[in-house]
């Protein structure tokens, strides 16, 4: 996918390998930030599946750039994209340290999902949230998920198995 969306805040637009040194240096530098949650791409090989799986037709990968300054705030991805089947596509986001908590994540998960729901006419997307992740939790109930019922799932996080949430969106 190589829709470009944007609001005043913020730019979404896929990476290019002309992003590796800047994403790779913001890993880098938010490491703190994104253990245990999160195991970015962190070195030019990694970066390097990350296009690729980018360019498949079932994944879609933005990087959140604040607008002003086009400095790098975060990274969305819907996965697993089916528009038939499950019916489910998979969402994954994660902020950079030093633009987090002024609203980039926010606004990029209201954008891309009223964009998949709305104009793509994906019927649902859902997001796990480890349990302890209060930060993700706010943010998703924030864009509008809903919490499913059930018990946690266990999802492979780094090397541990994490217990995870399930949020779902749906068009209105």
């Amino acid at each position: 996918m190589t829709q470009l969306l944007q609001t005043k805040r913020i730019l979404l637009r896929p990476p290019t390998q002309d992003d590796a040194e800047v994403f790779l240096q913001a890993v880098r530098e938010s490491q703190k930030l994104h253990r245990p949650w999160v195991y970015p791409p962190d070195n030019h090989e990694a970066f390097t599946r990350y296009l690729r799986l980018c360019n498949a037709d079932n994944f879609w990968g933005f990087l959140v750039l604040e607008n002003q300054n086009n400095v790098l705030a975060g990274v969305v991805n819907i996965g697993q994209i089916a528009q038939s089947g499950l019916n489910i596509s998979l969402l994954g986001f994660y902020g950079f340290s030093g633009m987090t908590g002024k609203g980039y994540l926010t606004d990029a998960l209201n954008v891309i999902c009223r964009y998949a729901l709305n104009e793509l006419r994906l019927p649902r997307l859902e997001v796990n949230v480890q349990s302890k992740n209060r930060r993700s939790i706010a943010l998703v109930k924030r864009c509008g998920f809903k919490k499913l019922p059930g018990p946690a799932i266990s999802l492979k996080v780094g090397e541990n198995l994490q217990a995870h949430e399930r949020w779902a969106l749906v068009p209105k």
